[in-house]
């Protein structure tokens, strides 16, 4: 009954974007009497990315995609299943990804079924997969922030630092000064052992918060430099209690008894 209800509503939101298309061909004035809507600012800054991706207070309308809706009654029907499985996603956790995956088969450009993928794959570790899916998602809306994020992370987390740190330069040419993508370049030049570069770019970051002391305890140990990295890594654990900081202060600390 529900699953019901859910499909009646997306079918009436589709037709009433649908008859909006209509009137705008035949040059009506589709906001007359209706109150102004906020712009969205597709640059502004992500959030921290969600890959648990679990149930949450959204209502269904939230899961229809970004991307232009089908005129071809086909290939409507195919959005609005592939929304219904995003949806169902959310909730079960045993099939998230055979959900996810058989959403994106059915609708290949639903942008925001692939950035679900996307972050599913990225917290599965399945690296070159999640590559894939964010330049399909960056294909349906080049302007998807999270899709370029996840693009980055798959690249570093699979030790691709040259094609990261391409990546990185490129999203600072989009969004100048933005700390994450800033942060980005830090990570790739700091795993290429450019570590002069590195402090530079941190350097140009007025507030990276905890992740300023985890880039420069991340340079202190490639510079070999043990004791320093600690330190920053315990300052960054005791004072906010970051559980990576914490993780690398303890592996460095038998790293150094295993060597004396």
């Amino acid at each position: 009954m529900k699953r019901t209800r859910w499909i009646a509503a997306a079918v009436v939101a589709v037709v009433a974007a649908l008859g909006a298309s209509v009137a705008v061909e035949r040059g009506d004035d589709v906001n007359a009497g209706s109150p102004a809507q906020p712009s969205v600012n597709p640059s502004e800054p992500a959030t921290r990315p969600r890959t648990d991706l679990g149930a949450t207070p959204d209502e269904p309308a939230a899961a229809v995609s970004a991307a232009p809706i089908a005129k071809d009654p086909s290939k409507l029907k195919q959005r609005l299943e592939a929304n219904r499985l995003e949806f169902e996603a959310r909730s079960d956790v045993a099939r998230r990804g055979e959900l996810l995956r058989s959403a994106a088969k059915l609708d290949p450009t639903n942008e925001t079924v692939l950035e679900k993928l996307t972050a599913y794959e990225l917290d599965s570790e399945n690296y070159s997969a999640a590559r894939a899916t964010a330049k399909r998602c960056l294909a349906a809306r080049a302007s998807n922030t999270n899709c370029a994020k996840y693009q980055r992370w798959a690249h570093m987390r699979d030790g691709k630092f040259t094609e990261g740190l391409k990546l990185a330069d490129r999203c600072l040419q989009t969004q100048p000064g933005d700390t994450q993508c800033t942060l980005a370049k830090v990570q790739a030049l700091t795993a290429l052992r450019r570590l002069d570069e590195a402090e530079q770019a941190l350097r140009s970051i007025p507030d990276a918060g905890v992740w300023g002391p985890m880039a420069r305890a991340g340079i202190a140990r490639m510079r070999g430099d043990i004791p320093g990295a600690i330190r920053l890594y315990e300052k960054t654990c005791t004072d906010v209690g970051n559980e990576a900081a914490c993780t690398s202060a303890e592996k460095l600390r038998k790293q150094q008894k295993g060597q004396r």
